[in-house]
């Protein structure tokens, strides 16, 4: 995980998303040294001009996946809560342990089409849990990060 501070001299083209199952902003923003035109922040965290943040990317440059960031202005670590893509990484693995307990032996045989089911069952759980999975360690991963550089800091759900 790559931490930088920016000073954000301008914002521009803030625009807020919603989903049933996610929030996420995407959002532009003028520092003295560069422009970003494509940055992207789990959550509706407060953006405003002057603000001096400590963000937590993946790697250096990589402002379409900010996982988090510290406001230099109130002191706060804000982030996206990890509930969401805890319950769902277990709820796919208990997609998984049910599709494998379907198939132990002793248990009667599955014909095709139950074959079938439990086949894309089983990769669409598969799929599911790297989804969930990627995502959640990258969010422990900025807020251990975060937690290192500011260890006193309140963190703020956004």
């Amino acid at each position: 995980m790559h931490t930088e501070t920016v000073t954000i001299q301008r914002t521009f083209r803030v625009v807020r998303h919603e989903e049933k199952v996610r929030k996420w902003t995407e959002f532009s923003f003028e520092t003295s040294e560069h422009t970003v035109y494509t940055a992207s922040v789990y959550g509706h965290p407060p953006i405003r001009e002057a603000m001096q943040l400590t963000v937590a990317v993946p790697r250096k440059g990589a402002w379409s996946e900010i996982s988090g960031w510290f406001d230099h202005v109130d002191g706060c670590i804000r982030m996206e809560g990890i509930g969401g893509d805890l319950g769902g990484a277990i709820t796919l693995l208990a997609c998984v342990g049910f599709t494998l307990f379907m198939l132990m032996p002793g248990s009667q045989p599955p014909n095709a089409g139950q074959m079938a089911g439990l086949t894309v069952m089983l990769l669409c759980a598969l799929f599911g849990v790297l989804f969930f999975g990627t995502r959640l360690i990258r969010k422990l991963r900025a807020r251990n990060q975060l937690r290192r550089l500011f260890p006193d800091a309140p963190e703020v759900a956004i």
